[in-house]
This record gives C-alpha cells, sequence and structure tokens, in this order.
C-alpha cells in the first residue's frame, strides 16, 4: 500500500484506540502517529513508496511471526486491556526466549496496567527504519512476572516495507 493509504488507515486505527469522546481527532496518540508519518513519508519519497500494516491480535508470551524472512520494520504500537503492566518485544531470532535473555531483541515497549475501560497504548517508531536479518516476531509478557514469561494479551499494529 501507498503511504497515503498507510497514513490514513494508521489515523483510523490511533483513532479507535483512544476511544470516542476522549480527543475529537485521529492524531490522539499525537507523539507516535507524528513520527510515523514523517517517516513513512520520508520512506515514501527517498527509498520505497509500498508498506504493509500487520495487525496482530491476541499477541501472548508465545511469540506471532510478523515476517518470516529479513525486513525493514518502521515501528509499532500496541494496546493493552491487562490488568498488569504489559512488555512487548519484536525479535529478530529463530526461537525467542521472553523473561529470559534479550538475544536478538530489537524493541522492547512497556505498556502501564490497563482495563477493558482505559486501554493502555503506547508505540516505537525507527527512523528510518530497523533492520530484522532473519524473522520478525513479536511477544507479550506480564511485566511483573517477566523471569517467568508470564503471558499477556495484547493486540499490536506493526508497519513494514513491502518486501
Amino acid at each position: 500500500m501507498y503511504a497515503t493509504g498507510t497514513i490514513q488507515i494508521l489515523e483510523g486505527v490511533v483513532g479507535s484506540l483512544m476511544g470516542p469522546g476522549r480527543v475529537p481527532e485521529a492524531q490522539a496518540m499525537t507523539n507516535w502517529l507524528r513520527a510515523m508519518k514523517d517517516n513513512i513519508n520520508y520512506m515514501g519519497k527517498n527509498i520505497e513508496n509500498a508498506f504493509v500494516i500487520d495487525v496482530n491480535a491476541a499477541v501472548t508470551a508465545t511469540e506471532t511471526t510478523i515476517q518470516a524472512a529479513a525486513t525493514y520494520m518502521l515501528g509499532y504500537c500496541a494496546a493493552s486491556q491487562n490488568l498488569v503492566a504489559t512488555v512487548v518485544e519484536l525479535w529478530d531470532v529463530a526461537t525467542p526466549t521472553p523473561g529470559t535473555t534479550a538475544t536478538g531483541q530489537h524493541g522492547a515497549l512497556q505498556l502501564p496496567i490497563g482495563s477493558a475501560t482505559a486501554v493502555a497504548v503506547g508505540g516505537v517508531v525507527w527512523f528510518p527504519y530497523e533492520y530484522f536479518g532473519t524473522t520478525c516476531l513479536v511477544s507479550a509478557v506480564a511485566h511483573s512476572d517477566y523471569a517467568t514469561a508470564a503471558a499477556a494479551t495484547v493486540n499490536v499494529w506493526t508497519v513494514r516495507r513491502d518486501e
């Protein structure tokens, strides 16, 4: 998908994450969305104008595959309704070990305590991109039980170049 379409979808995602009545525009998660828009526009004009938004619902400690080959990630955002703080990690190894080692970890996002009515959201942007040489996986674990990799359920949206 081209840059303009990718940006419009991200505005919708962020707007729905923030919920009705909280802010009048989709630019609610302002810093992340503004940085991602700038990054996508930069990439679209100077490097490549084709992007993929991956929707990863119910990510847990069992890693979810985003791309089973090398890829260029622009960033990601996550939403949690967990009643515990949560750590969302992206990996560039075939078999990551959340909670045990950081080998192959390319990004970690800590989300605060959330709930069904107060969703915790956050995001990471890499400018212009982060290169994952072998694969790209995502996992989510409870921060309080990180050493045991206690599962936490999180929704994650990733943005990458279309390879």
